[in-house]
Order: C-alpha cells, then structure tokens, then sequence
C-alpha cells in the first residue's frame, strides 16, 4: 500500500532503516523493494470504486461503503495515491473480511456485562514468554525466598542462587 513493500509501519518487506523516517507520502516508495501497480480501467470515482468493489470483494460492497471509498478516492492532484487510499478503506471493511453479504439492522449491539472482579483467593498461572531472540536463561527463574521445607534435607534455593551469583 502506502509505503510500497517495505517495512515500514510493520511491512513485509526488508528493513531498511533509514526509509520509515521519511515523510508520509510518495517519498517512501523510491526506497521499496517493490510497489503497488494496480490502475483502475476507468479513472472515473464510480467506474474505478466499482471495479475495486469487484476485485476485493466479488461485488458484494454495500452503497454505504462504496459512497465511504469513493471520498477517499477523490484526489484529483493524484490518482495514483487516490487509488492507494480507497483499497486501504476497502481492506478494512467487513465485505474485504466475508463471503456472504453484509446486512446491517441498524440495530445497537447488546451490551454486555463487564465480568466480575476476582474473588481475591489465591490461583495458579501458566506463563509463557515467546522471546524473539536471545536471553539469560540463568536469569529467568530465579527461586523465591520464602520457600518452606517440604522434607528435612531442604535447602534454601533463594540463598543457593544468591551465593552462585554474588548478589
């Protein structure tokens, strides 16, 4: 879209560290490792969003949200970042996301309660850490102080691991 492919704004292109700093605008596709070539057959606002309504969405793109894309569509200084803009308010919308056909109620959606608070007793928890990368797994779990004895060999584990480390 906007910034080519690249990986700016969490892209997926290749990270080129220099590029994301750049302005907002078309500044940001002259360093991309690719980009957004798709013209519309027909530069008209009605032809143009209909034809992008068909190819995202197989046509399904209810009159609310065309009329929604077609005013970011209208950049007559620019059609190429016109065209940018409606596919990015295409992609968002709930025909991009389905295969049937929206229909809104015009209903409000029910309300649902906020849950209840904790009741305070103490509960057990599993963590898991997705680490991208590196670390210290010496560091990771480290004893806690206050361990009682379970048999009469217990060792202190919080005083074993401060004496290894010296702190």
């Amino acid at each position: 879209g906007k910034f080519g492919l690249s990986y700016c704004q969490y892209g997926f292109g290749a990270y080129i560290s220099w590029t994301c700093s750049l302005p907002v605008g078309k500044s940001h596709h002259d360093s991309a490792i690719g980009n957004f070539n798709y013209v519309p057959t027909d530069l008209n606002s009605d032809a143009a969003i209909d034809e992008m309504a068909t190819l995202l969405t197989a046509g399904r793109l209810d009159n609310l949200n065309r009329d929604w894309a077609r005013a970011f569509y209208h950049n007559p200084a620019d059609k190429e970042y016109a065209v940018i803009q409606a596919i990015q308010q295409l992609v968002l919308m709930p025909e991009f996301h389905t295969t049937d056909i929206i229909e809104r109620t015009g209903l409000n959606r029910e309300h649902i309660e906020d849950p209840e608070p904790s009741s305070g007793e103490d509960y057990k928890a599993v963590v898991f850490l997705m680490l991208s990368g590196g670390f210290d797994s010496y560091n990771m779990l480290v004893p806690h102080s206050e361990c009682d004895p379970v048999s009469g060999d217990y060792e202190d584990l919080f005083d074993q691991y401060r004496e290894m480390r010296g702190s």
